[in-house]
């Protein structure tokens, strides 16, 4: 529950929003990309996501049909399961439809909409859970950033890596 939590960092993106706690947990709530397994839920939230798992199309071509939807975007925060229930986050970002999370220990996970590559796993497929960056691995990462379709982070060393939509990183680059 988010209410009983000190929050020490927020980020927010077009399409989602994460909140960071002093005691290293993720909150996330809109299009956050993740299954439901991925999020920690009271069953207060349990019952409330129930009654919204249905919603009904508005407009496009599909109006007027209800459409079930295990993404669907929430209003309600979630906690985010780790790979592990030990790593603890001390750095967060969400932008676009992707998330980046750096733990305490210096690595970095990514999730979300894998679109030009913005979650670092060499690939442009979405991803449901959070999911280590394997090419950072070597590295102690410090601070990450996103954007709406690329990626950042620095090193305790001072490198810079940056991913995703390369329009986009050489505008926030060198401008």
């Amino acid at each position: 529950d988010l209410d009983s939590q000190c929050v020490v960092a927020v980020s927010g993106g077009h399409h989602m929003s994460a909140v960071l706690t002093d005691e290293g947990y993720v909150y996330v709530w809109g299009a956050s990309g993740l299954s439901k397994e991925s999020l920690h839920e009271t069953s207060e939230e349990i019952e409330a996501r129930e009654e919204v798992d249905h919603m009904i199309i508005l407009s496009g071509k599909d109006s007027g049909e209800t459409k079930h939807d295990r993404k669907l975007s929430k209003s309600v925060p979630r906690r985010v399961i780790m790979p592990s229930s030990h790593i603890r986050i001390s750095c967060v970002s969400a932008a676009g439809k992707h998330v980046l999370a750096v733990s305490t220990d210096g690595h970095i996970f990514s999730w979300g909409e894998g679109k030009n590559g913005t979650l670092g796993h060499g690939n442009r497929r979405d991803v449901n859970i959070p999911m280590g960056i394997k090419y950072l691995e070597p590295h102690f990462i410090a601070n990450c950033s996103t954007g709406v379709q690329h990626s950042a982070c620095v090193t305790l060393d001072g490198s810079v890596f940056l991913w995703g939509f390369g329009l986009y990183v050489f505008f926030l680059f060198f401008s």
